[in-house]
């Protein structure tokens, strides 16, 4: 099992996917990534368990994958406005690079269905 502040960050992606799949509209794809500030205060994106255990802090962000604003975030712990602001743009960083791997996905999804072979769909 993932590490359990990693969980909701996985839950969250795979939200994104299902909905994206399952072809409902969305105005947006979303992202989310999770960080731990660690007692030196380094900032580790995608914490190990071990990692999650021993940092002072956690926060998970959800950003709208399009503009990059924040639509959720969840903290546990003691955190800076700087190791904060570091992790909202390490988040506006990681919903980039999902935006293109949503874009993808779709396109391999219609590309199996030959009635929407045609179509150039962009998220």
């Amino acid at each position: 099992l993932p590490p359990a502040i990693q969980l909701l960050s996985t839950l969250c992606l795979a939200l994104c996917l299902a909905l994206v799949d399952s072809g409902l509209p969305l105005s947006s794809p979303f992202s989310s990534l999770s960080t731990a500030c660690s007692p030196d205060g380094d900032l580790l994106t995608d914490p190990s368990l071990a990692q999650e255990q021993a940092s002072q802090s956690l926060v998970t962000v959800m950003t709208d994958c399009s503009s990059g604003r924040v639509i959720s975030t969840h903290t546990q712990g003691v955190c800076s406005l700087q190791q904060l602001e570091s992790s909202l743009a390490h988040a506006e960083k990681a919903g980039e690079k999902m935006k293109q791997f949503y874009q993808k996905a779709v396109q391999r999804r219609l590309a199996k269905d030959a009635k929407f072979s045609h179509l150039n769909i962009a998220i």
